[in-house]
C-alpha cells in the first residue's frame, strides 16, 4: 500500500537541514546552498571523488533516519530517484546556487 505524500512541516524540515549538514560534515563535503523545502530538497555540494548516486543515497538515507525517530510509522520518505547535475564551471556554480537560494526559505532564516 502507497503512503500518502509526504509534507514536511518547519519543524522536520530543520531536522532534515542540521542531518544534511551533519552528513556533509562527517564526509568532509562542502554544502554551496541548501534549501529543503515541504516535499523535496534542493542542494548545491561539492562531494570530491564520489559519486553522486552515493552522495544521494547518504543524504536521503541518513535523513530518513532522522524522520523516522519523530515519525516511526512512516516508511518512506523520499522518491527513489532525482536530479544529479554535475557543475562545470564557477558560472554554473554561481547559477545553480542562486536558483536554490532564490526559493522560498522565510521558515528557517538560521540556517
Amino acid at each position: 500500500m502507497r503512503e500518502p505524500p509526504v509534507l514536511l512541516g518547519d519543524a522536520m524540515r530543520k531536522v532534515v537541514a542540521e542531518t544534511i549538514h551533519a552528513a556533509a560534515l562527517h564526509h568532509c563535503w562542502s554544502i554551496h546552498a541548501l534549501n529543503v523545502r515541504s516535499n523535496h530538497v534542493h542542494i548545491v555540494i561539492s562531494a570530491p571523488d564520489q559519486d553522486a548516486g552515493y552522495v544521494m543515497r547518504i543524504l536521503k538515507g541518513r535523513s530518513s533516519l532522522a524522520l523516522s525517530a519523530i515519525e516511526p510509522r512512516r516508511r518512506m520518505w523520499w522518491t527513489r530517484q532525482g536530479s544529479k547535475k554535475r557543475v562545470y564551471s564557477d558560472a554554473s556554480l554561481e547559477a545553480a546556487v542562486r536558483y536554490v537560494a532564490n526559493q522560498d526559505k522565510s521558515w528557517l532564516n538560521d540556517t
